[in-house]
């Protein structure tokens, strides 16, 4: 008899509760990014192992990414020279607030360059700043880890 008052209880518990709940799940703001949410101009910025590197990335919120560099290294002679770099490219992301951009930076000698990406704050439901790691290395093969801040959303 007890455990059918208790299951009764808890019934009729849920029965009160469940549409505050309902409302609450259907006004809470998405929290998950993806391709869409992934829209706007983002800086980066990196430093590391003697080459430091910034500029901006933009992502059209479809898929695709442009990034614009400067990288400030050591040359073969020993003297340090900014080389400009830009690309366009591709990105694709994912609701576990992970994913990559590609492109094709050949003309520093790093052909298919694959940076992953994930997200580390939020902001009004969209990213906010990324950390980035680039695949196989930068220009000198050092690791390249760039945080991405946004800057701007993309235009309405």
């Amino acid at each position: 008899m007890t455990a059918r008052l208790c299951a009764a209880g808890a019934l009729a518990f849920l029965r009160a509760v469940a549409p505050a709940v309902a409302l609450l799940v259907a006004a809470a703001p998405a929290a998950s990014a993806n391709e869409p949410s992934l829209c706007g101009i983002f800086s980066y910025v990196n430093s590391n192992q003697g080459v430091a590197s910034f500029g901006t990335v933009a992502f059209d919120g479809a898929g695709k990414a442009t990034i614009d560099l400067r990288v400030n290294a050591q040359s073969h002679t020993g003297s340090r020279t900014t080389r400009v770099l830009s690309a366009e490219g591709a990105y694709t992301f994912g609701t576990n607030m992970m994913g990559e951009m590609a492109f094709d930076l050949s003309e520093a000698g790093i052909e298919n360059a694959r940076y992953d990406l994930v997200v580390t704050t939020m902001a009004n439901g969209a990213p906010s700043t990324m950390v980035t790691v680039l695949e196989p290395g930068g220009i000198n093969g050092q690791l390249v880890m760039a945080e991405l801040k946004r800057l701007s959303g993309c235009a309405s």
